[in-house]
């Protein structure tokens, strides 16, 4: 499911680790506004994300939670829909983070 994740060859692994920690920010950012979440509260979700990841680096695992978190606030959404977010987000952090260090 993972863009980043065992995909890059060459890619060191700090950057790696970079990448998918962006990544999972970037997800945790996107399913905060859609379950209605702002300012401190939002940031709190996304990096508690970033930690789910760091914990278990299996992607499935991140997708779940995602799902089971929108599913208990009231919108539910399948996993397939969260697995292309979570691609999208993979495009993206890796958008930002060559552009931070150009």
């Amino acid at each position: 499911m993972s863009s980043i994740r065992g995909r890059v060859s060459g890619t060191p692994p700090e950057l790696e680790s970079k990448l998918i920690a962006h990544r999972n920010k970037i997800l945790g950012l996107w399913a905060a506004e859609r379950m209605g979440m702002m300012g401190e509260v939002a940031a709190d979700y996304a990096l508690g994300l970033v930690a789910t990841g760091d914990k278990n680096p299996d992607d499935r695992v991140l997708v779940k939670k995602v799902c089971a978190d929108m599913r208990a606030r009231g919108y539910p959404i399948s996993s397939r829909d969260v697995g292309r977010q979570l691609e999208a987000c993979s495009h993206q952090a890796r958008a930002e983070l060559h552009d931070s260090s150009s």
